[in-house]
């Protein structure tokens, strides 16, 4: 099934980012924009030029603040919530905190209740949230009462404690972001808030004494740490969980280390009028203090820089039992009624026959972490395994199992378990010769495997299945197995993402599936299907003034949007008997598709489009066929 989420603030920035990053793993993005409805085509020419992916981006049109915000919102296919919409003043006054903060998230809240498929709602907090306290602020709720700075802080608690307290029943985790300063480690910053205007302050001098310990850590986080965070644990979300998405305290600096930092580069600058009030004397006493401690331990330094490189170790494991019994005759054992026995005792009334119940044992285990090689080289893995029987009454039993698995061979007919991986490469633009052509360049891959199989069996005695003995069970009773289906998912088998310093944005993505299917009747079916998809972005904003006498300049602004989508599909099925010793082609198609789409806005009354589109498919069984698709639209704004 495929991912849909629904993202609120996609067009503030980290709305945005997030949008960006789950469009590339194939998300179908729908992005809640408030802008009203004169400006709402505007921003939304605006975010398909930025974002790309035409095919898999909608928006539609709601202000959280307003009550008929998502009635007609559909939440059909809705597996993902990201709510990143707020109000994020420091200054913001107190009625517009509380109805935008926590009655538009109330909002959200109640409309992700309807949602059926939801898998993760990810709220987007902040690690002020925690308000004025000292000490170490844990990754758990917070309880009252408390002060605050700033109603933005008070509003942020309210919104997590009416989630956490009301809300229990949906797949929700609160991220608690730190501060963002810049848009990457290279420090470009497209963004300002309260960091850098207080730097301004300091630069020329206009804040002479900054209050405060020199020892406090201060957290700051970069805008791409942000959004890869929200977009890896939106994918692989915990239920009811907090994050505090930040570095650890050993990698934060201190109050002291960025006045140091400050002052040593504004003294670089000749028109620098500012002093910085700090004791210098004593903050160095500190870093020699520190460093003295740690000067002759190089071994540790070693195993600390090894394993920072290190995400954080995930294990997840979770086992559900659900026994059911009916027409029972008597008193329920205690045992029973407390899941501990497995089976009741009892006489059933023969008026149910065979179905005297049901019961179902499943276990899931999970394992996932990462490694960051270097800045722009990471690698995240996980292994996920999951066992599963049903026992009727009439002593029909399925058993069933599923997990990660590396196949390989001509058809796949050779794997054991392995962990599935993804690649990301980023900063390519860094190279000079790169550097000459694009802005940003980064290559994505991503491999999945699984091996899935069931059985049945008739009053069965054998063992229980264990995770570690699969292998043993499926050879031993390999008589009454019923289907088994391995599979290799390379999506992106290779991906590239890069922006142009023309302001072209292109995405690239080359995806293949493999699977083999073995049917109980002992028939094997192969399957092959390959995608090659490009998109490319472009968008020109210009316009000129018209000079009129007697009246004020008449300024007019277009701008103009190109799109190009290509897009090809290969899909081929083999197949062959039990005692068939060739497997034999029985289905093939290709298909492929071409489209450009041209979007235009000429001043503020006239907006409009045109599409082209080319299509081509070709079958074994109905052979080729071609379409071709042209039209246009004009939109006239009459006002008055």
């Amino acid at each position: 099934m495929s991912k849909r989420a629904l993202i609120t603030g996609i067009t503030g920035y980290v709305g945005r980012g997030v949008a960006r990053r789950l469009l590339e793993d194939g998300f179908e993005i729908i992005g809640l924009v408030r802008n009203g409805q004169d400006d709402f085509q505007k921003r939304v020419e605006e975010l398909r030029a930025d974002l790309g992916e035409q095919e898999k981006l909608t928006f539609v049109h709601g202000d959280l603040m307003d009550d008929s915000a998502l009635k007609d919102l559909s939440v059909e296919g809705i597996t993902h919530i990201v709510h990143s919409a707020a109000v994020t003043r420091f200054n913001v006054e107190a009625d517009l905190a509380q109805a935008a903060n926590v009655d538009g998230s109330r909002k959200i809240f109640e409309w992700a209740k309807c949602c059926p498929q939801l898998e993760c709602f990810s709220y987007i907090s902040t690690v002020y949230a925690c308000g004025l306290v000292d000490g170490e602020i844990l990754e758990t709720r917070h309880h009252g009462p408390r002060t605050f700075a700033n109603h933005y802080e008070n509003s942020k608690f309210d919104a997590e404690a009416l989630l956490q307290k009301k809300y229990g029943e949906l797949p929700w985790q609160i991220m608690r972001v730190a501060t963002i300063i810049a848009d990457d480690d290279h420090g470009r910053v497209t963004q300002q808030n309260a960091f850098h205007n207080t730097l301004k302050l300091f630069f020329y001098g206009l804040l002479s004494l900054v209050p405060g310990k020199a020892e406090v850590p201060l957290y700051f986080v970069t805008g791409r740490f942000v959004v890869e965070a929200i977009a890896e644990l939106t994918r692989h979300c915990e239920r009811q969980s907090i994050v505090h998405v930040c570095h650890s305290q050993d990698e934060t600096p201190t109050l002291g280390d960025l006045l140091d930092l400050a002052y040593d580069r504004f003294s670089e600058e000749e028109d620098i009028s500012g002093k910085v009030s700090v004791n210098q004397a004593e903050l160095k006493k500190k870093k020699e203090k520190k460093k003295d401690r740690f000067a002759d331990s190089k071994v540790l330094k070693k195993v600390h820089g090894v394993a920072r490189k290190f995400n954080p170790i995930n294990i997840s494991y979770t086992e559900n039992v659900n026994k059911t019994g009916m027409g029972v005759l008597g008193e329920v054992p205690l045992g029973y009624r407390l899941g501990i026995k497995k089976d009741h005792g009892l006489v059933n009334s023969e008026q149910v026959g065979t179905n005297t119940g049901n019961f179902d044992h499943k276990r899931d285990f999970s394992v996932r972490s990462g490694l960051n090689f270097t800045r722009s080289l990471s690698v995240s893995f996980n292994y996920a395994q999951n066992l599963s029987s049903n026992l009727r009454g009439s002593g029909l039993e399925q058993r069933s199992i599923s997990r990660d698995y590396l196949s390989y061979g001509s058809h796949l007919e050779e794997g054991f378990p392995f962990v599935g991986w993804s690649v990301r490469l980023t900063g390519l633009e860094r190279n000079k010769l790169i550097g000459k052509y694009v802005r940003t360049l980064s290559l994505d891959h991503v491999t999945n495997g699984k091996e899935t199989r069931a059985w049945q069996f008739d009053q069965f005695s054998g063992p229980e299945m264990s995770f570690l003995g699969i292998d043993d069970f499926i050879a031993q009773y390999q008589d009454n197995e019923r289907t088994s289906r391995v599979n290799m998912n390379f999506a992106p088998l290779i991906g590239a993402t890069l922006s142009l310093k023309k302001g072209i944005a292109i995405t690239m993505r080359h995806n293949r599936t493999l699977s083999r299917e073995t049917t109980a009747n002992g028939g094997e079916k192969v399957f092959n299907d390959q995608s090659y998809l490009v998109t490319a972005n472009y968008t020109h904003r210009g316009g000129f003034t018209i000079p009129l006498p007697f009246f004020d300049n008449y300024k007019i602004n277009n701008q103009v949007n190109f799109t190009f989508n290509f897009d090809m599909n290969k899909n081929r099925t083999l197949q062959k008997a039990e005692k068939a010793t060739k497997f034999a082609e029985t289905t093939f198609t290709s298909s492929w598709k071409t489209g450009i789409r041209l979007t235009y806005t000429f001043s503020k009354t006239v907006s409009g489009s045109m599409i082209w589109e080319y299509r081509e498919s070709d079958s074994k069984h109905t052979g080729k066929k071609i379409d071709r698709d042209f039209g246009f639209d004009v939109n006239l704004a009459i006002r008055g």
